[in-house]
Parts: C-alpha cells; sequence; structure tokens
C-alpha cells in the first residue's frame, strides 16, 4: 500500500499536483488486518473509524448507520422548514414540496447505501410518513393509514423507489448504458 502510495504521490508532483494529506486518511476494513503506518511525503495518514466520501458517510466495517441517521435528520429538518415557510393547506403542493426538497436528501447515492434491517428501512421512511401525516391534518382530512396517503398525493414509498433505482442501475450496467 505504502508503494502505491508513493506513485500517486510521485505521478502528482510531475503532473504538478498535490495530495492534500490534511484531507487524507487511513481506514482499514474489517476486523482482522495486520496493522500499518502509511505517509504521504514523510506525513503520517491518521487513522479513522467513519468516513464521509462523495457524500455518503460509512463505517470500517461497511456500514451506513452514520450516513441513514445524517440523512433522516437533515430531511426531516428540511421537512419542518416546509411547514414553517409556506402555510398552504394544500396537501398535493406539500407532498410536490416534499418531493422537491426532501426526497433527494433521503435518496442520495442510495443504490450505495440501501438499508436490509426492517428497523432501518422504516426509520427513513419515517420522514416521509410523519410529512404526509402532518401534510393531512394542516388540512384537517381525516386521519388514514400510511399507504391510503401515498396514494391520495400520489407518492410511492421511499423503500419502492430505492429498489427501482437499484432496478435501473443493474439495467444500466447490463445493457453498457454506465461505465
Amino acid at each position: 500500500m505504502q508503494t502505491a502510495l508513493d506513485t500517486v504521490s510521485n505521478w502528482c508532483s510531475q503532473a504538478g499536483l498535490t495530495v492534500s494529506v490534511t484531507k487524507t486518511y487511513v481506514m482499514l476494513v474489517g476486523r482482522t488486518h495486520p496493522p500499518c503506518t502509511l505517509n504521504i511525503n514523510g506525513t503520517i495518514l491518521p487513522e479513522t473509524q467513519e468516513i464521509k466520501d462523495l457524500g455518503v458517510t460509512y463505517t470500517n466495517e461497511l456500514s451506513f448507520d452514520p450516513h441513514i441517521e445524517e440523512v433522516c435528520k437533515s430531511a426531516s429538518n428540511v421537512s419542518s422548514y416546509i411547514f414553517r415557510a409556506f402555510r398552504s393547506r394544500n396537501p398535493a403542493l406539500l407532498g410536490r414540496l416534499f418531493v422537491a426538497y426532501a426526497r433527494p436528501i433521503l435518496e442520495y447515492a442510495c443504490q450505495v447505501w440501501t438499508p436490509q434491517q426492517q428497523q432501518t428501512i422504516n426509520k427513513i421512511e419515517d420522514v416521509q410518513r410523519r410529512f404526509t401525516l402532518l401534510a393531512f391534518l394542516r388540512k384537517s382530512l381525516p386521519i388514514v393509514s400510511y399507504e391510503d396517503r401515498l396514494s391520495h398525493l400520489n407518492l410511492p414509498t421511499l423503500q419502492d423507489r430505492r429498489a427501482m433505482a437499484d432496478l435501473q442501475l443493474t439495467y444500466k450496467l447490463l445493457y453498457g448504458y454506465t461505465d
């Protein structure tokens, strides 16, 4: 690994680029691995148990739980902001605002971190579940099941959308539409 780091560092130097050692970490993935100290140009790289890469946080055990916690909190905050910023009582309009502002937070790079445990799936779905409930309460509509609220707002579950995103990516990979 040290040889690979030295090769990258030398290539960068020759290309007039520098490696930002302050943004570079070592993360040993898994439970059994030999201890190692890696460096770039003599600067020892710190070891980390959790890292954020391209907006997705994961741990050295390849758990995306920190990422899921973060996106649920962020999307919940955006959902609350929608209700504070817009006085509309129209559930359809509020649903479109959720789709535009909160749902992208919950779906960014979901092909990488899609959860498999029902408890985690429910945690993500709870963001949309709460939003739709509040949208119905604001209009003083009768409280109906989550599935009925989704049907009324013409929204799929977030779990179904993640499954669709997985299928779309698989199709693109199989038929050469993406590298």
